[in-house]
């Protein structure tokens, strides 16, 4: 984003030229134009937060974000860091959070009042008694848009002076789902990379492809024909007992694995690979959620994803996750659905190439691919409404989120994740591809555990294909969940 700033460069007429030899006459006078010329030219400034944010200090206040002290390995390191380790994601925090402390002169404190599964009630409690304990609370999305629901936990996007949501450094492809009307009081921020490491893909091991004979998927996929046919069609070639002993478990070979295990009925895979089929929960018409779900299309889906988990042995249904990844890195699975994360996490040392698809499509006439990003493990940020001054917490917020668009951002994506983690050029143009196709709608955001976003993974979990009685015995709680969201926020 630039701004141009405009300046007249004033070029006076130069006097005639001199004749190159040494016994020219030189002419008596120069004579000027009465009207100089004048050139217009741009110059390019960047747009930054400091382009507005105002230039006050505040003489070493501090100011304290809490947030959960599990739920994801980036967490305290990517909030505060002491110091520079050589660790390029974590060093991009420390320089974000040291820049932002020199500019406005504060101390960024960082609290962490009870695990994941804790956080949200413990900074409730907080906020409701009107303790000004906090300036900035970060938890998780699935624990935390219902919370700011129920109640006001958090100022409104409205009443904040320097959330201005159309800065890159918020996110507008996950920011829209959390936008009601114009407003919203919680945000997804650059800040961290958290939210980025979440997003899902589908790893594909293009060693393993060669020995079999498949085509450059990532050619296919940036062409815009990665479909749901043709990885089932590789996936279904690929699976072997190995050992011949007719139990398919570690030891064997799949096309097809997945991080989250379709043993629970919130599983995140079910859920991601039906809404890389253009299926989301709801689509909105005039501000308001409409359920998109009870169609013939949503039918189909559901039969293929029990097609590709439960016949002919496509899957690997081993119930541990992390286990299915060292299987990928092994060179046991084909096709492996994760969010992104687990490529540092769990492919640091493979020998095997990989690339990361995006989700394939339904089939060739859907138009963009999707994906999404983890509804339990990114997360939000929001400031507290018992903050004791929201126009410090503001500007501070926002600084951070522009630093860590500056350095946390580029650290993750573009070293970790586009470089050390891809092995060429055209892996780098599928992350691109892979992060322009997120995204993230009303249903998942404010579901309020009523499961209609993840009435897909609750069918799998228990191996069924009744989709339309499912879905009528949600519809009426789905409903009234989005209408008392749209009442919270009136």
């Amino acid at each position: 984003m630039k701004k141009h700033l405009s300046i007249l460069l004033l070029l006076a007429m130069l006097t005639p030229l001199f004749a190159s030899c040494g016994n020219a006459e030189i002419p008596d006078e120069t004579v000027l134009p009465e009207d100089t010329a004048a050139v217009e030219t741009e110059i390019e400034t960047e747009y930054t937060a400091y382009s507005y944010l105002p230039a006050d200090t505040y003489d070493g206040r501090i100011f304290t974000i809490a947030t959960p002290s599990t739920g994801t390995r980036y967490i305290p390191g990517q909030f505060i860091t002491e110091e520079a380790t050589g660790d390029i994601i974590m060093d991009g925090a420390y320089e974000r959070n040291l820049i932002v402390e020199e500019t406005f002169d504060i101390k960024i404190a960082h609290e962490m009042p009870a695990d994941s599964a804790g956080f949200v009630k413990a900074a409730r409690n907080v906020i409701m008694s009107g303790d000004a304990a906090y300036d900035l609370v970060s938890g998780f999305l699935r624990e935390t848009s219902p919370a700011a629901i129920q109640d006001p936990l958090f100022i409104q996007a409205s009443e904040l002076s320097w959330q201005n949501l159309d800065n890159p450094w918020y996110p507008a492809y996950l920011n829209q789902a959390l936008n009601i009307d114009g407003d919203q009081s919680i945000f997804y921020s650059d800040m961290t990379c958290i939210s980025l490491s979440c997003t899902y893909g589908m790893f594909y091991n293009t060693t393993m492809g060669q020995r079999y004979g498949i085509p450059d998927l990532g050619e296919i996929a940036l062409e815009g024909s990665w479909t749901w046919d043709k990885f089932l069609g590789y996936a279904s070639d690929i699976t072997t007992d190995v050992n011949g002993d007719g139990v398919y478990d570690g030891n064997d070979i799949y096309g097809n694995g997945f991080y989250y295990t379709l043993n629970h009925a919130n599983s995140d895979t079910p859920l991601t690979l039906q809404y890389g089929m253009e299926s989301f929960t709801t689509r909105m018409e005039n501000g308001r959620p409409v359920l998109n779900l009870n169609t013939e299309r949503q039918v189909s889906i559901v039969e293929r994803l029990y097609d590709l988990f439960y016949q002919e042995n496509r899957s690997c249904l081993l119930t541990n996750g992390a286990d299915q990844c060292t299987m990928f890195a092994n060179g046991q699975i084909l096709f492996l659905t994760a969010i992104i994360m687990h490529a540092p996490n769990y492919m640091r040392d493979m020998e095997d190439t990989y690339i990361a698809l995006p989700m394939p499509k339904y089939d060739e006439t859907q138009q963009s691919y999707y994906t999404i990003i983890s509804p339990a493990s990114s997360m939000v940020f929001g400031i507290p409404s018992s903050v004791s001054d929201k126009e410090f917490a503001s500007v501070i917020f926002d600084a951070l989120s522009y630093e860590g668009n500056q350095k946390v951002i580029p650290a993750f994506f573009e070293a970790s994740m586009k470089k050390k983690y891809s092995r060429d050029q055209l892996t780098a143009q599928v992350f691109d591809l892979l992060r322009e196709s997120t995204y993230i709608d009303f249903g998942i955001v404010y579901d309020g555990n009523v499961g209609m976003s993840t009435l897909i993974s609750s069918m799998m979990s228990k191996k069924s294909t009744d989709f339309a009685s499912s879905y009528a015995a949600l519809e009426p709680k789905a409903l009234t969940q989005y209408e008392t969201v749209l009442e919270a926020f009136d």
